[in-house]
């Protein structure tokens, strides 16, 4: 049994975090989403293909990741948590961005390229959160 939740993976061992990432593997396509294992933790082999790529003589170790697809068993799963996610740490930064450009123009003189960023991530958080809540 798996369960992909936003921040990890529940599985018959336990639970193992993770992190999703959305079409930056350039050997799959732009839909395929990545799960990287956190704390060198090791995915559960029933996601398909785990990847790891340490090497104990040379001292180089990596998280574990798997690439899914669409079509795979758990891909619908990974992409809800996936946008959860995303949901969650848009809404985060919204607040925190929020509170920057209130300090910024609260201080009496506002730098005017951080006020105009500010508003820039303010307004794509906000298209964000609308697009992943519809």
């Amino acid at each position: 049994m798996i369960k992909i939740l936003q921040n990890g993976i529940k599985h018959d061992n336990g639970y193992t975090p993770c992190f999703y990432s959305m079409g930056n593997n350039i050997k799959h396509s732009d839909k395929c989403i990545t799960i990287y294992a956190r704390d060198y933790e090791d995915l559960p082999a029933e996601l398909g293909d785990i990847q790891n790529d340490s090497d104990g003589q040379s001292d180089y170790f990596e998280n574990d990741r798997c690439v899914l697809e669409p079509g795979d068993k758990f891909y619908n799963e990974a992409l809800a948590a996936y946008n959860k996610r995303r949901l969650a740490d848009s809404k985060r930064w919204l607040k925190h961005d929020e509170k920057r450009l209130q300090k910024e123009l609260e201080s009496g003189c506002p730098y005017p390229a951080t006020v105009a960023n500010l508003e820039d991530s303010i307004a794509n958080y906000k298209r964000t959160i609308a697009a992943l809540s519809a």
